[in-house]
């Protein structure tokens, strides 16, 4: 082991340049070794690796105007067109008014447009979502029933059973179901009440779970007020932060607490204003969990990596 092993020293984060105590280690013989657990993989929805993991939980912030609900279509767009959603379901009083929303062509009975019926709209939603998921199980079982049979392969009595019931029918192929979920001008309705009893918040929280194991949901939230505008249950399991320009520096401040650990705060203001003083629309990409290292955490707009070149920047994996 090294000496830089043997002696890590804990820095006091302050300027003081007074040293502090000396740490030693000493691995323990026979102790629990700490490493991943051997899990089988679940599947998850195929992604651009130019974007971002799925399913995912991300909140696009800006005042009215400043491009926040085009940027959340335009990434809804690109994931649907690779095949990674399957449907789209939109809660928006302003829907009618926002002919941005027609692209990503949600069925009618998925746009919900009343706030006075906004949680039993989350409700109605998470029922779909779960008969949609039971009835691609279902319909996958059957599949492999019928594969068997006409593969030559013995068939048990369930089976039998279930294949004359269906008159042998050939399956039906069917996309596994992969929604997304967009919130729009819904801020300080009860769908982001602080409540325990919220069914949103509660939804955010298991939202990869939903209708069972490989299956989930992503949600979009777009919310002109980081500080009121989403709950801080909700907030703290963000993976990406959409940040437009805004002359609130304590909205900015109170969303750099939340990823703090990648990036101190003068760094941060640096690397916002370079990603959003050129133009009006452009915005900030924060993503805590980024597909490739090359791509980092920071990004103006969807397009643009931005990456600290001062080596002595608090950003992980600074270059």
């Amino acid at each position: 082991m090294s000496d830089s092993r043997k002696r890590a020293r804990r820095s006091s984060g302050s300027d003081s340049e007074e040293e502090s105590a000396t740490i030693s280690e000493r691995a323990i013989s026979g102790a629990l070794v700490n490493r991943a657990v051997p899990v089988r993989k679940v599947e998850t929805p195929k992604y651009p690796a130019q974007l971002f993991r799925l399913h995912t939980l991300a909140a696009f912030f800006g005042p009215r105007g400043s491009g926040k609900t085009n940027g959340a279509v335009l990434l809804a767009r690109r994931y649907l067109d690779y095949g990674s959603f399957t449907r789209v379901y939109i809660i928006s009083p302003t829907y009618e008014s926002n002919p941005c929303f027609e692209v990503l062509d949600a069925a009618p009975e998925d746009v919900y447009t009343d706030l006075g019926t906004i949680l039993a709209s989350i409700d109605d939603i998470v029922k779909k979502i779960e008969a949609e998921a039971e009835e691609y199980r279902d319909e996958m079982e059957y599949t492999e029933m019928y594969n068997k049979l006409a593969a030559g392969k013995a068939i048990n009595d369930v089976e039998q059973i279930r294949l004359e019931r269906e008159g042998y029918r050939e399956p039906v192929p069917m996309d596994k179901p992969y929604p997304l979920i967009i919130i729009d001008d819904c801020s300080h309705s009860q769908i982001y009440s602080t409540s325990r009893s919220n069914p949103f918040v509660n939804l955010c929280l298991r939202h990869r779970h939903i209708g069972g194991e490989g299956f989930g949901c992503s949600i979009f939230m777009l919310v002109q007020n980081f500080k009121t505008g989403v709950p801080k249950p909700i907030r703290q399991n963000l993976q990406q932060f959409f940040i437009w320009r805004s002359a609130d520096r304590s909205q900015l401040e109170a969303m750099w607490e939340e990823f703090a650990n990648l990036i101190d705060l003068p760094n941060f203001v640096r690397i916002y204003h370079l990603a959003t003083d050129a133009d009006k629309h452009d915005f900030l990409t924060v993503d805590m969990n980024p597909v490739k290292d090359e791509i980092g955490h920071f990004r103006r707009n969807f397009d643009t990596a931005l990456f600290m070149a001062d080596p002595q920047a608090a950003v992980r994996g600074a270059v």
